[in-house]
């Protein structure tokens, strides 16, 4: 696998920094100001101004802006007049990254993506996720993933229900902001949730949808959940997201000037790719588990290459340790990788577990192959490893 240059990494880190930045500085006016607010025992930042409605009397307005223990967040608050939106220099940084081989969305993806990004999607902490946030794994690992892996048809976001509830804030009309990107946009209505929108498709056949966890709880099972700071949309409840989408990281996607977007840990995303690519339906056909098994495998080894062994064996440890149902995908997942990118994964849980001071047993790995299905059996709790 081969690493990307030393300036297009620096190049890289500088636009992720810049399109953040931007999107900030767009979302929030000069004349308003930042207070903090408590919310179940967590502080977050609010912008505060004076907005006019339908000819009424000012009134004051809060904005959700971020978590206060959110080091990036804050550092953008505490210099909030100070950051700078220059479009011809993250156009210089895009292009130059393009030229150099790193993956962009069509067209039509990348407007959506931008779109949604300025609407406050990412502001309203929910996560890009899919092909579109494997697009954004290059340049946080430094490396050149398989260009192949990029290609889809559907942008899938996901945000956590508690989450959508708690804000007290939300976008206004997802329909509107993608009708204005493409005007055939039209609401999809699933049988099992008529009263909710189930996501939009444009005559193309391009699809955006919103993906939320199943935590158990039966009323989010079949049918749609109403996601309320994303418009009232509805989304599917699939099981193993929340692990996905736990802790997510900035980055940028490479339309135009470069879109600031918030995508899950690419060490996360391996993992669960490994988990589905054992769960697709025989309609889906083999394809689609050959590119799950594909992504995860890439990611693997680029953060082999990118020193992130310790990152990738914890998520891995975090799944196993989740119970019998996460083990036996897992298990059944990982026998389907490459002897070479089996070594490699394996090779972190040890080295993680190592270091954690964990028993590398109870992780399933550290016996080859052969150990796996045997490991899976044994108990979900890992036992303190003796010096």
């Amino acid at each position: 696998m081969k690493r990307l240059s030393r300036l297009d990494q620096i190049a890289f880190a500088d636009l992720v920094e810049r399109a953040n930045d931007v999107q900030f500085i767009d979302q929030f006016s000069e004349k308003g100001s930042f207070i903090k607010l408590s919310r179940r025992d967590r502080e977050y930042w609010y912008h505060r101004k004076l907005e006019a409605q339908d000819g009424d009397e000012p009134k004051l307005r809060a904005k959700y802006v971020g978590p206060v223990d959110d080091p990036e967040i804050t550092k953008r608050v505490e210099n909030w007049q100070r950051l700078k939106a220059n479009y011809s220099d993250r156009r210089r940084l895009a292009s130059q990254l393009r030229r150099s081989g790193l993956p962009s969305p069509t067209f039509m993806e990348g407007e959506i993506i931008a779109r949604l990004a300025q609407a406050g999607l990412f502001r309203l902490r929910a996560t890009l996720i899919g092909s579109h946030a494997f697009q954004a794994y290059s340049g946080l690992l430094g490396v050149r993933l398989s260009e192949a892996l990029y290609r889809t048809e559907d942008v899938d976001i996901a945000q956590f229900h508690s989450i959508s509830v708690l804000l007290d804030d939300a976008i206004e009309n997802l329909g509107k902001v993608l009708s204005e990107v493409d005007k055939t946009f039209e609401p999809i209505v699933d049988n099992s949730s008529p009263n909710l929108v189930a996501g939009y498709k444009n005559k193309e056949g391009l699809k955006v949808e919103v993906l939320t966890p199943n935590r158990g709880d039966a009323s989010h099972g079949d049918g749609y959940t109403k996601m309320p700071a994303l418009g009232g949309v509805g989304a599917q409840a699939l099981p193993f997201l929340d692990f996905l989408i736990r802790d997510p990281v900035r980055s940028v996607i490479l339309h135009d000037a470069g879109v600031g977007v918030v995508v899950p840990a690419p060490e996360r995303f391996a993992v669960h790719k490994i988990i589905v690519s054992t769960r697709r339906k025989f309609s889906e056909g083999r394809s689609k588990v050959s590119k799950d098994l594909s992504q995860a495998a890439s990611l693997i080894e680029g953060l082999v290459e990118a020193k992130q062994e310790f990152e990738l064996g914890s998520a891995w440890m975090e799944a196993w340790e989740r119970g019998p149902k996460w083990r036996k995908h897992l298990s059944i997942g990982s026998l389907r990788l490459s002897d070479e990118i089996f070594e490699h994964l394996e090779r972190s849980v040890v080295d993680a577990a190592r270091v954690s001071g964990r028993n590398q047993d109870a992780f399933g790995l550290g016996n080859g192959k052969a150990g796996i299905l045997e490991a899976r059996q044994g108990p979900s709790k890992s036992a303190k490893s003796t010096p």
